[in-house]
């Protein structure tokens, strides 16, 4: 793979157009339909054949209306859902993005739960705030996607949702209390 941007004055100039088309083609999927919600986006950007996996989870995404069901999906899993590109890296028909993805967990995820936050006003029904990192990977023409396979860094996911819920359990049980007397010992 050879990172995105050459130099003009560089290599096959049709070849760093498609390379362009590529990147741009997973920057639209990433920022439109997966931060942004744009469904409508999908159909121009993900091939009729298309066929993706999240290693995580085992689930497998067929066509365009696969990848609305993904997104609609991670969109109702995290609130506020987004994902930031950190690094994306493309040739003529394959691509490899570095992401972080960011949102409030409301549901399971890769066998992962939300835990309850306490905080001065008392319980609130969601899980913590998350910041995960993870990889995309596929192949492209045409500048659509024809497959691809995520995997999500599910050591930092735990990370998180334990760091919440230990934070939570100390918030709900409040400063910490004197040890209790011995037995038989005199009270004041």
């Amino acid at each position: 793979m050879s990172t995105l941007h050459p130099p003009a004055s560089r290599g096959n100039p049709a070849r760093n157009g498609l390379t362009a088309e590529n990147e741009r083609a997973i920057r639209r999927l990433l920022e439109r339909v997966y931060s942004r919600g744009e469904l409508h986006a999908v159909e121009e950007l993900v091939a009729p054949d298309y066929v993706g996996g999240c290693s995580g989870t085992g689930d497998v995404y067929l066509g365009p209306q696969g990848v609305k069901a993904h997104a609609t999906r991670l969109r109702m899993t995290f609130h506020g859902f987004t994902i930031e590109i950190d690094e994306l890296r493309a040739s003529e028909h394959r691509f490899e993005a570095r992401w972080t993805a960011r949102g409030r967990l409301e549901r399971g995820f890769m066998g992962v739960q939300p835990t309850c936050i306490v905080d001065g006003a008392g319980v609130e029904p969601h899980g913590p705030e998350i910041e995960v990192g993870g990889v995309t990977d596929g192949t492209l023409a045409d500048g659509r996607l024809l497959e691809s396979t995520t995997d999500w860094n599910r050591t930092e996911l735990e990370a998180h949702v334990e760091d919440a819920a230990g934070h939570a359990d100390r918030a709900h049980r409040g400063p910490a209390s004197p040890p209790a007397p011995p037995v038989g010992a005199p009270v004041d």
